[in-house]
């Protein structure tokens, strides 16, 4: 995550899917893990013009002021979601290879309990390619498998997932399949509003993978997602 995107559309998408995730599954607090990177200059963020549609109007008045107002900071989702009451925690921090321990390290248990646990790195998941000097732009899965088996029963794992330019729905299944090898969860869900971004839903509780297989669909109808892809596991 770069505070450069902040305020744009896939911003829009990933906070309106979470919170409305983290209600309907009956979570108390929402845990944002901001794997923060520096800003490059690039034109990454540069779509933010689009229009609210069936997703949450005060959220999309938020991040339009953010941008027309040069407030493009993540840490300024902190104010939106102590306006509207919502219980929740923010993790900013370095994320290069020298201080990633203490990153990951720094994040209680007692913040994984009952929660949607968003883990929001650059590009996603690691890759073949993936090496101590670009590690800063994926997560790892043994990190996402340290998170799991701390997180509480009933809470969610959502993973970001930046797509390459592969058939989609053999990539879902790949990550899939990773995840099944290296994290062994009870479930796993996907949700792509765009064809260019996805989300992985890990879930390792029976209660919880049931409310994600009704849920997510049901969202991705109503707001009209590319792809909703459940029970991948």
């Amino acid at each position: 995550m770069k505070n450069q995107y902040f305020g744009d559309k896939n911003d829009f998408y990933k906070y309106d899917l979470a919170l409305n995730m983290t209600e309907a599954c009956g979570l108390r607090t929402f845990t944002f893990l901001v794997m923060l990177t520096p800003d490059d200059g690039r034109g990454d963020g540069s779509l933010t013009s689009y229009d609210c549609g069936a997703r949450s109007a005060k959220l999309h008045q938020f991040l339009q002021d953010c941008v027309q107002n040069g407030r493009r900071r993540v840490e300024e989702l902190t104010g939106f979601l102590d306006l509207q009451q919502i219980s929740h925690t923010t993790f900013l921090g370095d994320v290069s290879a020298a201080v990633r321990p203490e990153y990951f390290a720094s994040i209680g248990c007692d913040k994984l309990q009952s929660a949607l646990v968003f883990l929001d790195p650059d590009n996603g998941l690691e890759v073949k390619s993936t090496r101590r000097g670009n590690l800063h732009k994926f997560v790892r899965y043994d990190e996402v498998r340290s998170l799991y088996e701390r997180m509480g029963d009933d809470s969610l794992l959502m993973v970001y997932q930046h797509i390459p330019r592969i058939e989609r729905i053999r990539f879902f299944s790949l990550i899939a399949q990773r995840l099944h090898e290296r994290v062994d969860p009870l479930g796993c869900a996907c949700y792509s509003p765009d064809n260019q971004v996805a989300f992985f839903f890990i879930t390792k509780d029976q209660g919880q993978k049931k409310c994600v297989r009704e849920v997510l669909p049901a969202y991705a109808a109503r707001v009209g997602a590319a792809h909703c892809v459940v029970d991948l596991l």
